[in-house]
């Protein structure tokens, strides 16, 4: 289990809380195979005109694995995508 995170409000258009989006983009993660505790915590961004979040983890080791999860503001549809292994 990760540790607790300090999540900043939302941006103001957005639905979903930051907390919101890391739990779902977690859930996603940890479904297809990755262990989380492995990688640092995500870095998040959000784009206002598409209305989605952006996460993109990396790994904790010398040779990093890199994956992206993306979370839609409204629909909280996930899609991972992951760099060449």
């Amino acid at each position: 289990m990760r540790p607790a995170r300090n999540v900043a409000a939302p941006p103001a258009n957005a639905r979903l809380t930051k907390e919101q989006v890391v739990d779902l983009a977690d859930a996603v993660a940890r479904a297809r195979g990755y262990d989380l505790t492995e990688y640092q915590r995500p870095k998040l961004q959000y784009d206002p005109a598409d209305q989605i979040w952006l996460l993109s983890y990396d790994q904790n080791r010398a040779v990093r694995k890199h994956f992206i999860v993306a979370v839609g503001d409204r629909s909280k549809r996930t899609t991972i995508l992951e760099g060449k292994k």
